[in-house]
């Protein structure tokens, strides 16, 4: 751990906040809203593999965390990578774990995260992800379905 992160142990608690669409195509989704200057805005939706999204959260996501006197971030398409079906269930759903455990100490830190992301219908032994996510969350919205 760094020793700014250390130094930052005194911050007040953040809070993870997930919003869920039904809707493959919610605006939502494909573009969080971005008019507020100290938002940290990532997009996870070109990673294709469980292991892209990992190194989203732990290089983009941290660094976003770390570098910026920003607390504010927003993660768009989450659990698309996720999704891979290269990659065993076992071995994704432990990526998930890490995702989630990375994002609760940013949280725990102070910072102020919101994902977005799409339950999806077709996803076999991987339907528990979005659950899992929001299992982990302080806040959680449900967006209009199609």
């Amino acid at each position: 751990m760094t020793e700014q992160l250390k130094q930052m142990r005194g911050i007040e608690t953040g809070k993870l906040a997930v919003y869920v669409s039904d809707n493959p195509l919610d605006e939502s989704l494909l573009q969080p809203p971005t008019d507020d200057k100290d938002l940290v805005v990532i997009d996870a939706s070109y990673a294709r593999t469980c292991i892209e999204v990992e190194d989203i959260i732990r290089n983009k996501v941290w660094a976003a965390f770390d570098n910026g006197p920003s607390r504010r971030i927003v993660i768009s398409n989450l659990l698309e990578g996720l999704y891979d079906s290269t990659v065993p269930t076992r071995e994704a759903s432990r990526m998930l774990g890490r995702v989630k455990s990375r994002l609760n100490t940013l949280v725990e830190l102070g910072a102020e995260i919101t994902v977005y992301c799409r339950r999806r219908t077709d996803t076999g032994t991987r339907s528990h992800f979005c659950a899992s996510l929001c299992a982990s969350a302080d806040t959680i919205r449900f967006l209009g379905g199609m």
